[in-house]
């Protein structure tokens, strides 16, 4: 069931690293684990440091804004809008090329436990 709702009415959580900020669309809770999936969007404010999550699978699209690179050793992947993208949260990525504030649309799960897609429009 798709139950819609609108972004201005889910509450701001800091991110983990502190260098931005995220609504949670949805935390499935998981008994030995922060959570076993989570959906949320991330305002993108500055470049800067992803946070790390170990064990955890990543897929981010960007939403709105201009697209952007995510850079690490031996990493240099574009971000175009609409073009998901995923990485292992153990992955030491910064943003670059934030030039005005976007949006993006993250789904996390826990490795081994589920997978995360992101596709369509």
């Amino acid at each position: 069931m798709m139950v819609p709702f609108q972004l201005s009415t889910l509450p701001v959580t800091p991110w983990k690293n502190g260098g931005g900020e995220t609504r949670e669309i949805i935390c499935v809770p998981a008994p030995d684990a922060p959570f076993l999936w989570r959906a949320s969007i991330a305002t993108l404010q500055a470049d800067g440091p992803f946070s790390p999550f170990p064990g955890v699978d990543r897929v981010i699209t960007l939403l709105a804004g201009q697209p952007l690179r995510l850079c690490g050793e031996n990493i240099d992947q574009p971000l175009a809008l609409w073009q998901p993208w995923a990485f292992p949260g153990e992955w030491a990525l910064s943003s670059v090329g934030i030039v005005a504030p976007g949006l993006d649309f993250n789904i996390m799960t826990q490795r081994g436990r589920g997978v995360g897609d992101s596709s369509g429009r």
